[in-house]
């Protein structure tokens, strides 16, 4: 596997993982996946974002989902939580938004796990959108952005920001794939 297959793969576990941690969304759900230049800058309007890192010795990993606080994702709490809209407080809204970007991230690692058994992952740090201007887009191997929109409103945006050692090239073969599934990390997380 060479570097632009290993950015193709990325690119599907990012969209997959989207895909797969908001099955609770519906299937009217849609994730469009675009690759992004780094002249173009962080193109998102939504307020806020959880950063959540990959890493590993041969490469990083950054995953930035982004959200708005509004009746959409609010309404997508309530369901997950269980619970009536006047019962949301900030801080159960806002561990839910955390455990939801916890479990888009543990899907991309347990995914990335087949070629890359030894993984390690970050928790999640909220941030304001003007924290934006502090990312060096330029600085990064590769750029994606994958918006999850539900009957045309986005939910949640998600920009992937890959920075590759000079090592990777030659670690990237197909024998370095985890065969049983059981083997790789499964992006479990732990409680403290």
């Amino acid at each position: 596997m060479d570097r632009l297959e290993f950015y193709s793969e990325l690119d599907r576990y990012l969209r997959d993982s989207l895909s797969d941690c908001s099955t609770r969304i519906g299937s009217e759900s849609e994730v469009t996946l675009k690759n992004i230049n780094s002249e173009s800058g962080v193109m998102t309007t939504c307020d806020e974002f959880l950063m959540l890192t990959i890493s590993s010795m041969c490469f990083r990993v950054v995953l930035q989902l982004y959200f708005t606080r509004n009746e959409m994702v609010e309404g997508f709490v309530v369901e997950k939580l269980g619970i009536t809209k006047e019962a949301l407080t900030d801080v159960a809204f806002y561990d839910a938004v955390s455990e939801h970007g916890n479990l888009f991230t543990g899907e991309f690692k347990r995914k990335l796990g087949g070629i890359f058994p030894c993984l390690g992952m970050s928790t999640p740090v909220r941030l304001s959108r003007e924290c934006n201007q502090f990312f060096e887009l330029s600085n990064n191997d590769h750029i994606s952005f994958v918006d999850l929109k539900v009957n045309g409103t986005t939910l949640f945006e998600a920009i992937m920001l890959v920075e590759v050692s000079k090592a990777i090239d030659g670690q990237l073969e197909e024998k370095n794939a985890v065969a049983d599934e059981d083997l790789a990390d499964s992006g479990e997380l732990e409680l403290f």
